[in-house]
C-alpha cells in the first residue's frame, strides 16, 4: 500500500478533493486522520514517562512509531490518502517511519481569499459557536479581527501557509509535493485529477461524477466547535469565487507571496 499525504490551506478545497478521490475504489481516503496526533501524543509520552527516564527505552521509541504508522490504515487498497494540515512539519519524522521519501498532495489559494471564504461562513452561519470567537473576544468582535486571527503565523491559515512554506522553499522538498491550485480543481477537475494520478504513477480512474460528489467522511464540524457547514461539500463542483467581500482592506496589511505558482 502506497501511503500519501495531503496538506494544505484550509477552504482551499481539500474536502472536495477528498470528496472525488474517494469515487476511486482503489483509493482509501481518510479526511479526518487522526494518526499525526496519535503519534505525537506517543512521543509525548515517552519523553514523559519515568520508566523511560530510569531505563534506556529510547531506541525502542521508532520502532513503536513505525508499528502505529504502518498499521493505523487498512492494506486492502492501493493508495491511501491521509489528510492532516500539519503533516507538513513532520516530514523528517514521516520518512523515518515510512523508509522512503513521502508524497505531499498540497491544496493552495490566495490566504486571504481563504479568509474571506470563512467569513462568507460567519456571514450565514452566524448563530453557529465557533472558536473564532473565542480567539477575538478580548480584541473586539469585528470582520477585520476575526480575519486576522486566522492569517497571523499562528492562525488557521497562516499555520497552513508557513507549514506549505517551510516543506517547499525551507526544506526543498518540492520534487515530493504536488500543488492543486483551488481555482483550477474548481474549474477543471478532470485536468487536477490527473495531474495527481500522474504524480501517484496509477492508472486514471474514469468513472469520477462531478455532478454527484459526496464527503469522503462526514464530519460533525459541532465537535470542533467550528461553523456547521465548514466541511459540507456541494454535490455540484462549481466555480470558486474571487471576492474578498467585507476583507477587500486586508490587502493593505497581509502580502501573502504565493510562491507555489510557478508549481500548479
Amino acid at each position: 500500500m502506497q501511503q500519501v499525504f495531503l496538506a494544505g490551506l484550509p477552504r482551499s478545497g481539500s474536502t472536495l478533493l477528498c470528496g472525488l478521490l474517494a469515487q476511486d475504489p482503489k483509493i482509501n481516503v481518510c479526511e479526518a486522520s487522526t494518526l499525526l496526533p496519535l503519534i505525537n501524543n506517543i512521543r509525548k509520552f515517552w519523553s514523559k514517562s519515568i520508566g523511560n527516564k530510569v531505563i534506556d527505552k529510547q531506541k525502542k521509541l521508532l520502532p513503536v512509531l513505525k508499528a502505529v504508522f504502518n498499521s493505523y490504515h487498512s492494506d486492502e487498497y492501493s493508495i491511501t490518502i491521509d489528510k492532516h494540515r500539519d503533516w507538513l512539519f513532520y516530514l523528517d519524522l514521516v520518512e523515518k517511519l515510512a523508509g522512503n521519501p513521502v508524497k505531499v498532495i498540497c491544496t493552495v489559494r490566495d490566504p486571504i481569499e481563504c479568509a474571506a471564504s470563512f467569513n462568507r461562513l460567519y456571514e450565514n452561519e452566524a448563530e453557529t459557536y465557533t472558536q473564532l470567537e473565542e480567539i477575538v473576544e478580548q480584541k473586539g468582535f469585528t470582520t477585520l479581527n476575526r480575519a486576522k486571527s486566522m492569517l497571523v503565523y499562528d492562525g488557521t491559515i497562516g499555520r497552513a501557509y508557513n507549514a506549505i512554506k517551510e516543506a517547499a522553499i525551507i526544506q526543498k522538498r518540492t520534487n515530493q509535493m504536488l500543488f492543486i491550485d483551488y481555482h483550477k480543481l474548481c474549474n477543471n477537475p478532470n485536468n487536477e485529477l490527473n495531474r495527481i494520478y500522474n504524480f501517484l504513477n496509477i492508472d486514471l480512474y474514469n468513472k469520477h461524477n462531478f455532478n454527484e460528489v459526496n464527503n469522503a467522511q462526514k464530519q460533525n464540524d459541532s465537535h470542533y466547535r467550528a461553523f456547521l457547514n465548514t466541511h459540507t461539500i456541494e454535490k455540484k463542483v462549481r466555480k470558486g469565487t474571487r471576492d474578498l467581500g467585507r476583507l477587500n482592506l486586508l490587502t493593505r496589511e497581509f502580502d501573502f507571496e504565493q510562491f507555489w505558482l510557478e508549481w500548479i
